[in-house]
């Protein structure tokens, strides 16, 4: 506990000083240990004076020794805890634990995946929105830590094997957004420009029964079917932060669009349409960490599936290869699928809804090839010169 305060001390970042998660705060004498080590941070952190708390529900109430209550879970004894120690600020030290795994539809035991709708969540939790709704609706409580923001190794609830990997995440395990990312940046996000997010892709069988959703920070959404006919307006199914719902669109092959209203006028729209078969690897450094690698850093390599008018096929699983050439070596791939067992360090693995996440470190000038059976092959050069 002196190790991490006096390492992050100085950092605007930490906002909270938190002594024991769940089980790790067990021991002999739990309540004497917790007050210990809040003083140890009072004493340590005089200037800033940030509040120390834990994810422990057993110090809740009227006879918590902490600063400020954590709520771990368990929203129905908000109002419970709050009665007994109205005095005490409280946060939402862990929430949610919603599961969804990116693009897909349909949960499937079998192959070990989980719709990507936010409405699937364990026994203990909640959806990102209704858990989201809880924390709202109350202003005593400051706010809540999402379990979790990446997909991780292990923990692969609700599915055992094949899968490998939790659910949980906001983004999956090689950073690409699932869905749900689209909720929290339309929850969060200013409302200039609006957030407008489509979901699912649009490439199904001829007259199959789609459920379709938006997420936006608008008042209304519209949905125009590809035969050029409104599904209607909808308002978002409990007020702000949640999404709209349109159950049962018939799918046609085309454009599926939406529009943003606010007082009544448009101001945004999106669309997802139904594409090609896959004919093309679009290899990029991926936005954010990797986009720009300096010299003796590892890149972060964005392989897209795309069809001949350079769209996303969402449904490919090719298999792709990444080699390194002029000094480029290849560290591993990843493609968020939680039931891909190919290990890290494989330079080849199948594609997950049409993405790949490649790790590589290279020289000035080197490059990397991407190849998949039947394709033309895709080519990265890093830039002659790079940053030191």
């Amino acid at each position: 506990m002196e190790v991490m305060v006096r390492r992050d001390r100085n950092h605007p970042s930490i906002i909270i000083w938190s002594v024991c998660n769940e089980n790790l705060c067990h021991s002999d004498h739990v309540v004497d240990d917790a007050r210990r080590l809040q003083d140890l941070a009072h004493r340590l952190d005089p200037l800033m004076g940030r509040l120390v708390s834990a994810n422990y529900n057993e110090f809740n109430g009227n006879k918590t020794p902490m600063d400020l209550m954590g709520f771990d879970y368990g929203p129905e004894m908000y109002d419970r805890w709050h009665a007994e120690a109205p005095w005490k600020p409280s946060i939402s030290s862990e929430t949610s634990s919603a599961y969804s795994d990116r693009g897909l539809v349909q949960n499937d035991p079998k192959t070990g995946h989980v719709r990507d709708y936010d409405t699937e969540h364990p026994s203990w939790g909640q959806t990102a929105q209704v858990a989201w709704q809880a924390i709202l609706r109350r202003p005593f409580v400051a706010g809540g830590f999402t379990w979790t923001g990446w997909d991780y190794r292990g923990e692969p609830t609700p599915y055992a094997w094949p899968d490998v990997s939790s659910h949980f995440g906001i983004l999956d395990m090689a950073g690409f957004w699932k869905h749900r990312a689209h909720w929290y940046h339309a929850c969060w996000t200013s409302a200039s420009p609006p957030a407008l997010h489509l979901l699912p892709h649009w490439n199904w069988a001829e007259n199959q029964t789609v459920e379709v959703w938006a997420y936006s920070n608008v008042e209304e959404v519209e949905l125009i079917h590809p035969s050029g006919s409104s599904m209607g307006r909808r308002f978002p199914v409990a007020g702000n932060c949640s999404h709209f719902e349109w159950p049962e669109v018939r799918f046609q092959a085309g454009s599926l669009r939406a529009r943003g209203y606010v007082n009544g006028q448009v101001v945004a729209m999106t669309s997802v349409s139904t594409t090609g078969p896959a004919s093309a690897l679009r290899v990029a450094f991926k936005d954010g960490l990797g986009a720009v690698p300096k010299s003796k850093e590892v890149a972060l390599i964005s392989i897209e599936v795309v069809d001949q008018h350079g769209n996303l096929v969402p449904t490919a699983s090719n298999v792709i290869t990444v080699t390194g050439l002029a000094g480029a070596t290849v560290l591993g791939t990843c493609s968020g699928d939680p039931a891909d067992q190919v290990p890290n360090a494989s330079p080849w693995r199948n594609a997950f809804g049409g993405r790949l996440l490649a790790v590589a470190r290279a020289a000035p000038g080197a490059r990397l090839a991407v190849t998949s059976p039947g394709l033309p092959t895709a080519e990265l050069q890093w830039p002659s010169t790079l940053v030191v």
